[in-house]
């Protein structure tokens, strides 16, 4: 029955993402996590990210930092703070962001054959640039064909300063991943896969396709001894409004 299900789950997020992944806020250090939670589990990680843009200055060597706290209180919810910086051509860096959210995970792959989960978020903005904000985010995680994983997230952002019709922004973002067997002596676990990450901007007046934010690109992740886990990628921006290029590296340990 659960295979069924897992099954089914797979075949309609495939086909749907068929629709979407040609479909405006996309950070360049955002990434497509799991929905796992570890109970007692502390990480600790920083991100860093460049976006260069021939055609647009505020998105030409800008540089985005982030710096996550997370915990896992039990097997099915955890907490993460989050401090976000940014970085204009020419300015200095200063902070934008800051931000707490509630991870609740649904099911749990050993029982259930997939991971899922939800993410309920408030993200509080300074300096006056740009509104502070509520997420809500579906989270999925089906494992395939023995080293392969499919990942998705669905997003709906709110923002809060606002008394429009038209402050949903919705998003949606695409994985698939495959484990390798690479330097065993120095890293436990790595895997490469491919994106995609689709801004559809706001549901209200959503925008035609090059006004929506929309990238494709390549990541590479592995897990290190005592704990210290990475992840770098690179995208690439295949509508107009995204920046050209998009860079990330991140870097954490659980405790």
């Amino acid at each position: 029955m659960f295979l069924l299900l897992r099954f089914l789950v797979l075949v309609f997020v495939s086909v749907f993402s068929l629709f979407t992944v040609f479909a405006n806020a996309t950070s360049p250090i955002s990434q497509i996590g799991s929905p796992s939670i570890e109970k007692g589990k502390l990480s600790l990680e920083a991100r860093f990210g460049l976006t260069t843009d021939a055609d647009n200055a505020r998105n030409d060597q800008r540089v985005f930092t982030r710096q996550h706290i997370h915990y896992g209180f039990t097997d099915w919810y955890a907490g993460r703070i989050i401090l976000r910086q940014n970085k204009f051509k020419g300015q200095a860096i200063e902070s934008r962001l800051t931000g707490f959210e509630n991870h609740f995970q649904l099911t749990h792959q050993k029982k259930h054959g997939f991971n899922s989960g939800i993410r309920l978020s408030y993200f509080e903005s300074y300096n006056n640039l740009g509104s502070n904000t509520a997420q809500a985010r579906y989270l999925l995680q089906v494992p395939f064909a023995d080293k392969w994983q499919y990942r998705f997230h669905g997003i709906f952002d709110y923002a809060l300063e606002n008394n429009a019709n038209d402050n949903v922004n919705f998003q949606m973002r695409h994985h698939v991943s495959r484990t390798l067997n690479l330097l065993p002596n120095y890293l436990r676990k790595t895997s490469i896969g491919l994106e995609t990450f689709n801004d559809f901007d706001t549901l209200g007046n959503t925008p035609n396709y090059h006004q929506q934010t929309h990238q494709v690109g390549t990541l590479f992740r592995g897990i290190v001894k005592n704990n210290f886990y990475f992840q770098t990628h690179y995208r690439l921006g295949i509508s107009d409004i995204s920046p050209d290029h998009i860079i990330g590296l991140s870097i954490g340990r659980k405790l």
